[in-house]
């Protein structure tokens, strides 16, 4: 995750946003996961001279595998907990069901874009 992110430290954003970690599901713990977001915020914090608002974005449930998919519940709770207790932003997205995602039971269809999409912006709106 670092090799994508640090480098855009470079344009000094005053605010980040990550959407990361369903692909990892298949050959990572929750934990390995969670820890690896947590090194990731911490290493952005350290290097950034200007304050960085941090911002998760919740990993989007999936059908295609039922253990990838408790794994997802999982990440989520944790990643809940790490973003209380570091005081970063969470965007949740429970209102993505299963019937927005594509057929492959991973990617958001249209109507799961425009929903992911709604719940970002409601987010950064309210704060």
């Amino acid at each position: 995750m670092k090799h994508y992110a640090v480098p855009t430290l470079i344009t000094k954003p005053k605010t980040l946003i990550f959407h990361v970690g369903t692909n990892d599901l298949h050959n990572k713990t929750p934990e390995d996961l969670i820890n690896a977001m947590n090194d990731l915020g911490e290493t952005i914090h350290r290097q950034n001279n200007d304050p960085v608002e941090l911002i998760w974005s919740e990993i989007i449930t999936r059908t295609d595998d039922p253990n990838l998919a408790e794994k997802v519940n999982v990440v989520n709770a944790e990643l809940a907990k790490l973003c209380t207790d570091k005081g970063w932003g969470l965007i949740k997205h429970n209102n993505i069901k299963g019937s927005l995602l594509n057929n492959s039971g991973l990617h958001l269809n249209k109507h799961g874009t425009t929903t992911l999409a709604k719940n970002i912006r409601q987010f950064l709106s309210s704060h």
